[in-house]
C-alpha cells in the first residue's frame, strides 16, 4: 500500500555524501513555469532540499509515507515552486543483489559494482544449475571449495590442484548459467590514474550512486520497489560509506522523481553468498573486473564479459562522462579507451 507523504518534516541529522550530477538524458530539458513571473525554467535535479526525502512508515503499519513533490527555484525571479512527480501504483517488491571488486595495476586504481535481479519464474531452475555445478566443484576440487565464490575458484592457494583451465571452466559455466535475459545484470565502473586514497573513496562513491541512480530508474517506471542487497565488504560489518551515498540522494530531486511515489527501502548488507543473487554479483563482478586487469596488461587468461550475456554497463570515462550501454561485453573501447 503506498501512502503520500504528509507535512511537519525535520532536518535529518543523518551524515550523507554528495552524489554525482546524473540526470537520465530524458530528464535533462524537463522545464517549469514560474508561478509568480512565467519564466520557463529547466528543472534542477541537484537542487538541495531542506531535508532528505525519505519514506516513513505509518502508524497504523499499513504502509509509508513516501516524498511525491520537491521545490525548485525561478531563475529570475527566485521565486520557490512545489514540483509534483508523476507517481507509479506498486506492482511488485524486487531483491537486487549486489557485490564490487577493485583492481589496482601500475598507477591505476579500478572500482566496479555489479548486480543483478531473477525473474522469479525461472529462479529455482537458476538456483537448482548452480547447485549442481557446486557439486561438480566440491567434488573437482577435493572439498577445497564448497560455495561458488569466483577469487577462491581462481587462487591457488585455495586450490592448490587446480589448473587454469579447470578454475576457467567454472566461471565460463556460470556465466553461460546467468546468460539467460531473465537475470537482468548490471555493471558500474570507474577507473582513476596515479589517485590518492581521498580519489579512490570518492570514485567509489560515484560509482556506487550512479550505479544507484540508474537500476533505481529501470526498476520504478515499472512500478518495482528495490530492495538492495550488497555484499559486506568485511563480514559483520555494515557499509556506512555506501549508506550515506543513499542518504546523500535522498537530500535531492533526482531521488524524488525517480521514487515515483513508490517506498525505496534502505539497502541492507548482507554475508556474502548468501543468497543466489550474491553468487550471480560475484561473478559478474569478478569477470568484469578481471577482464580490465588483464586488458591494461596485455594478458589473455580472461572470461570475457560477453560471456555472462546482455547487460546494463556504465562506466565513467577519463572526462568525467558517465556512458551507459545495453550490450553483451562491458564496453571497455568507449569507456576506457581500450
Amino acid at each position: 500500500m503506498k501512502i503520500k507523504k504528509r507535512g511537519g518534516d525535520v532536518k535529518s541529522k543523518k551524515k550523507h555524501r554528495e552524489p554525482p550530477f546524473v540526470i537520465p538524458e530524458y530528464l535533462q530539458a524537463r522545464s517549469f513555469d514560474c508561478d509568480f513571473c512565467g519564466t520557463k525554467n529547466l528543472v534542477n535535479w541537484y537542487r538541495k532540499q531542506d531535508y532528505p526525502k525519505e519514506s516513513i512508515a505509518a502508524q497504523n503499519q499499513s504502509g509509508h509515507w513516501v516524498p511525491v513533490s520537491f521545490l525548485n527555484d525561478c531563475s529570475h525571479c527566485h521565486a520557490v515552486k512545489q514540483i509534483n512527480v508523476e507517481t507509479k501504483d506498486l506492482k511488485a517488491g524486487i531483491v537486487v543483489g549486489g557485490d564490487e571488486a577493485e583492481r589496482e595495476f601500475n598507477d591505476k586504481y579500478y572500482y566496479l559494482i555489479s548486480g543483478c535481479i531473477i525473474s522469479p519464474e525461472v529462479r529455482l531452475r537458476i538456483e537448482n544449475k548452480v547447485f549442481d555445478l557446486e557439486a561438480k566443484l566440491r567434488k573437482e576440487s577435493g572439498g577445497s571449495i564448497d560455495i561458488f565464490h569466483a577469487k577462491e575458484i581462481m587462487d591457488s592457494r585455495v586450490w592448490p590442484g587446480g589448473t587454469l583451465a579447470q578454475r576457467q571452466k567454472y566461471l565460463r559455466k556460470m556465466c553461460k548459467i546467468i546468460s539467460t535475459n531473465r537475470i537482468t545484470k548490471f555493471n558500474a565502473a570507474g577507473c582513476l590514474v596515479s589517485a590518492s586514497g581521498n580519489q579512490r573513496k570518492y570514485l567509489r562513491d560515484q560509482v556506487f550512486s550512479a550505479f544507484y541512480i540508474f537500476t533505481l530508474e529501470k526498476f520504478t517506471w515499472r512500478g518495482w520497489s528495490p530492495l538492495y542487497k550488497f555484499d559486506q565488504v568485511q563480514r559483520g560489518k555494515r557499509n556506512g560509506w555506501a549508506e550515506e551515498c543513499v542518504v546523500g540522494l535522498r537530500h535531492y530531486p533526482i531521488f524524488v522523481e525517480l521514487a515515483r511515489g513508490l517506498h525505496i527501502p534502505e539497502p541492507e548488507f548482507v554475508e556474502p553468498l548468501s543468497s543466489l543473487e550474491s553468487k550471480i554479483s560475484d561473478c559478474l563482478a569478478y569477470v568484469t573486473a578481471r577482464e580490465f586487469h588483464c586488458k591494461i596488461r596485455g594478458r589473455e587468461d580472461y572470461v570475457p564479459s560477453n560471456q555472462y550475456g546482455s547487460a546494463w554497463h556504465s562506466g565513467y570515462n577519463g572526462r568525467g562522462d558517465l556512458i551507459y550501454r545495453h550490450a553483451k561485453g562491458f564496453p571497455l573501447k568507449e569507456v576506457f579507451g581500450f
